[in-house]
């Protein structure tokens, strides 16, 4: 009996290795935003600058940046908070889905949380500039309640 679910446990392992393309590299880019939706939400590597693209270590047999860099420039894969609030990359189609998924509801709004929304229902879409001139707010202040 215990060797039948060791077995069924590395036929598992095996399985998720392959998925994962950790066992077989992806080649070239053809497959890429495949394995982005099966990898997402992805998250740039420990020890990264800000607004570096996510890395797909162990996965790909080529540059794997450079290719996640075009997919952000052509804003095919974009950046959010996701996973307890972590910076992760979804493909856009996708945002929907992994904002639901992830997001986190307010039970009451902060007061400054109320302002920088009543501003934006008042005057439509605001740059954090525009919120500021209508709030009177710090920008330290608005960054965190959007």
């Amino acid at each position: 009996m215990a060797a039948g679910r060791h077995l069924e446990a590395k036929a598992l392992l095996s399985h998720r290795l392959c998925r994962q393309r950790l066992t077989k590299p992806l080649p070239n880019a053809r497959g890429l935003e495949a394995l982005v939706r099966a990898l997402q939400p992805l998250s740039t590597g420990p020890y990264e600058r800000p607004g570096s693209p996510p890395r797909l270590v162990h996965r790909t047999a080529f540059d794997d940046a450079r290719a996640t860099a075009r997919l952000r420039r052509k804003r095919e894969l974009v950046k959010g908070r996701f996973q307890g609030g972590g910076i992760g990359y979804v493909l856009a189609e996708d945002l929907g889905l992994y904002g639901n998924a992830f997001r986190r509801p307010l039970a009451t709004p902060s007061s400054v949380q109320a302002s920088v929304l009543d501003a934006v229902r008042r005057a439509g879409p605001l740059t954090p500039r525009q919120i500021k001139e209508e709030t009177g707010l710090l920008n330290k202040q608005i960054m965190p309640a959007l």
